[in-house]
């Protein structure tokens, strides 16, 4: 499992299912969804191949006014707070470029 409760995430894949939804038009406003950061809450359901799916805070638009997903995929999320990634980094010390 990627997440846990309360991570925020960032979406770096689509699922095909998302694909299925209406028209070439629609395809572009999906594929525009990886690198949208959403909060996972909890785990909702367990799709037909047996992934955990996070209910998120705010649900994904996938068309505009007509559809939208309020669960996601854990395979398709990065967790942007795992743990120890911040470790290592020093606040105090001043960047050069």
């Amino acid at each position: 499992m990627n997440c846990k409760p309360n991570d925020l995430a960032m979406i770096v894949r689509i699922p095909a299912s998302w694909y299925q939804i209406g028209s070439p038009q629609t395809m572009r406003v999906v594929e525009g969804l990886i690198g949208k950061v959403v909060r996972v809450l909890y785990i909702d359901n367990i799709d037909a191949d047996g992934e955990p799916c996070w209910l998120v805070e705010e649900p994904v638009v996938l068309i505009p006014y007509i559809a939208a997903v309020a669960s996601v995929q854990d395979c398709i999320l990065q967790p942007l707070n795992p743990e120890g990634e911040l470790e290592d980094i020093n606040t105090n010390e001043e960047l050069t470029v």
